[in-house]
């Protein structure tokens, strides 16, 4: 008996210190698999050193700016050209962002902002599936990106579940470099953390849906839900969808004709023809 007093007192010493050292997490969207937008309580210390100033409200269209702005530098696979590449293409930016500012708009000075997203791009190559992760904090003016994955190529078939945690550490990146634009800055730890001042006029960003174009009010209550909402959806499973983009007549044309040029030097079968031609026709 007294052997399982001592016992159940470590474990409960143990037990007591791991509870308080969790950090709390709450999903503003997300898949459950790649794609999702998050608040996680910092370390004290942390927010102390950072000073971060949450929460602030960062209109979305100008967080689809921002998202647009980043760009990687890198060699092209079929080529020895530099070529830039937005790191995030405009199906990613209309998931995101309406995310990203609603967590800005809940997010309280111990909390960071994390993203991440798996921009599918079968037109660079057959298969191209490149995996996106950021930390993301605001100071002042300034906007702080964390970038602890950065177009990371995930092999093998990402649609299938249950080998998300192999596949995730067997990715790999091709040597990129973040490409340095107007209103950008890179910190000073390795090049991975890039400052964004919130006070530079990006470029506008074209709306790619009907629903951006048309009211940003509606893209906004679609995600502005009650913390309890999001951690029950987030917890079942269910994917806080943002609204499909709508493909333009042209980007349509480019990725068809692209898929053309593939079968007919025999890169991929008629079966993988069909599927994403359907696949792509389905976005119209």
């Amino acid at each position: 008996m007294k052997k399982l007093l001592m016992i159940a007192a470590l474990v409960a010493c143990i037990a007591v210190p791991a509870e308080l050292l969790a950090r709390k997490t709450t999903y503003v969207i997300t898949n459950r698999r790649w794609n999702y937008v998050k608040l996680v309580e910092v370390k004290p210390r942390v927010a102390e050193e950072r000073s971060m100033t949450q929460p602030v409200d960062i209109p979305q269209a100008q967080m689809r700016s921002v998202l647009k702005s980043l760009n990687l530098s890198k060699h092209h696979l079929f080529g020895d050209k530099v070529t830039e590449r937005g790191i995030f293409n405009d199906k990613a930016i209309n998931y995101l962002a309406p995310a990203i500012c609603q967590a800005f708009r809940d997010a309280s000075p111990k909390e960071e902002v994390q993203f991440s997203y798996n921009v599918k791009d079968p037109m660079f190559i057959l298969r191209n599936d490149r995996l996106t992760a950021v930390t993301a904090w605001v100071t002042g003016n300034d906007l702080y990106l964390r970038f602890d994955r950065l177009a990371q190529k995930l092999l093998g078939d990402t649609d299938k579940r249950g080998r998300d945690s192999y596949t995730l550490s067997r990715a790999q990146g091709i040597r990129m470099t973040l490409e340095i634009g107007p209103g950008q800055t890179m910190g000073a730890v390795g090049g991975k953390i890039m400052i964004v001042n919130l006070k530079h006029k990006f470029t506008p960003v074209v709306a790619t849906s009907k629903t951006e174009a048309g009211a940003e009010g509606t893209t906004t209550a679609a995600v502005d839900e009650t913390s309890a909402s999001k951690e029950v959806k987030a917890e079942k499973g269910e994917p806080f969808a943002a609204p499909a983009p709508v493909l333009s007549d042209d980007e349509t044309t480019r990725r068809l004709e692209k898929l053309e040029m593939l079968r007919k030097r025999n890169l991929i079968s008629n079966k993988e023809y069909k599927q994403k031609k359907a696949e792509i026709l389905k976005d119209l």
